[in-house]
């Protein structure tokens, strides 16, 4: 086993439930680490303004430097997966590319949530042109709504399931699996390994840029929490700036 250098949480947060599908008997460890920040987190409007489409959205310096010291510290804790896949998103590859994994797929089954009319327009824009769309979402709330040509959350965890039943990742050599992605399909991960609730999901923090947290397999149908949303850059970098 890896040194432990996010800090176990086993003792204070444990999470483990029966899981409601198979995985791979191989499958030992799963490790999601957020992409780092990019002018989407801190300019959404400003990008698309720009033309810079949600998937391209380039890193900030400041998401530069978070990518820098968790790609290290990520490193050495896993100086190899036996298998290490992104979203099709550009700023999930970046902190394998730091760290200098090679070998690294691709999967649209990792992506964010699409949020359909709200994806390439920005939260202000559609809150102007879709004022009766914006009042379904606060009634239906963020877990449950669905935008005309989008995804739920359970729309994401169900093709995060459907990750899990390829082939190549029920490989008998894939023990340790890497997955760099998104901070609300990292949340909807989570439940799907540990088989939570709803209404614990609805309690868990949301998950930070280049944060990384990890599973192990309790048995053939179980994953633990064992670190959560442990972000390395922040004792370096202090929180990002507004």
């Amino acid at each position: 086993m890896p040194e432990l250098i996010f800090g176990d949480i086993r003792n204070k947060d444990r999470i483990i439930r029966r899981a409601t599908m198979s995985f791979s008997v191989s499958l030992k460890t799963v490790v999601h680490v957020r992409h780092p920040q990019c002018l989407h987190n801190v300019a959404y409007d400003d990008a698309i303004k720009q033309g810079i489409s949600n998937k391209e959205s380039p890193l900030t310096s400041f998401g530069q430097e978070q990518g820098k010291i968790t790609a290290a510290t990520l490193r050495r804790s896993y100086p190899f997966f036996d298998l290490l896949m992104c979203s099709t998103y550009a700023r999930t590859h970046e902190i394998p590319r730091m760290a200098g994994y090679r070998g690294v797929g691709i999967s649209s089954y990792l992506d964010e949530r699409n949020q359909g009319i709200w994806h390439e327009l920005g939260p202000a824009t559609c809150r102007e042109r879709y004022p009766e769309e914006h009042a379904r979402f606060k009634r239906e709330g963020f877990y449950h709504y669905r935008a005309p040509n989008g995804e739920s959350c359970p729309d994401v965890e169900e093709r995060i399931k459907k990750f899990f039943q390829l082939d190549y990742v029920r490989r008998s050599s894939v023990r340790t699996l890497g997955i760099s992605s998104h901070g609300t399909s990292g949340l909807c991960l989570r439940k799907v390994l540990t088989g939570a609730t709803e209404e614990e999901w609805h309690s868990w923090e949301r998950i930070d840029n280049a944060a990384v947290s990890i599973y192990e397999r309790i048995d053939e149908s179980r994953f633990e929490c064992t670190h959560f949303n442990k972000a390395p850059w922040m004792e370096v970098l202090g929180q990002p700036p507004t």
